[in-house]
């Protein structure tokens, strides 16, 4: 299949109707994309924090997930207007860095807002949970540790 544009792909087989949406792009560069993508006031470990990054430069040993699953006004405001309930095609009008749809554990799953911060070594980056007709379920804010040492490989030939 080769595709230039998103949309519906409706379809029939032995009479039972199937539809999925596919989704063209992604992986862009997104300029709006920076450590205030992740600015929120929270507390943790008894220390009032501004921004997510900055909870992990402190805390470098722990792994906190920050998750939304219901829409209010906190969830819009710091996920530059995804909520809840909306349709997962908001992520790529408003993530230009989106970067796949995966399906893992009968759930679909699209990771958008990635950013490598220098000073933590840790990758951070939000995704969305996606039921199977398209409606954002969750946004969960995450990271992991990378290794830049572990990405260095000498090829022998």
């Amino acid at each position: 299949m080769t595709c230039k544009k998103s949309g519906d792909i409706k379809y029939q087989i032995n009479g039972k109707k199937i539809c999925f949406t596919l989704l063209a792009g992604g992986n862009k560069k997104d300029l709006k994309l920076t450590k205030k993508e992740y600015n929120l006031p929270f507390k943790w470990k008894g220390k009032k924090y501004k921004n997510y990054i900055d909870a992990y430069r402190d805390n470098r040993n722990y792994d906190l997930a920050i998750s939304w699953d219901k829409c209010d006004k906190e969830s819009k405001k710091f996920n530059r207007g995804l909520k809840i309930g909306s349709n997962c095609t908001n992520i790529t009008k408003k993530y230009s860095s989106w970067e796949d749809f995966d399906w893992l554990s009968k759930k679909n799953y699209a990771f958008f807002a990635r950013y490598y911060d220098k000073v933590c070594k840790r990758v951070f980056y939000k995704y969305a949970t996606i039921t199977n007709k398209g409606k954002i379920t969750e946004i969960t804010w995450s990271t992991y540790k990378i290794n830049i040492k572990s990405n260095i490989y000498k090829i022998k030939y």
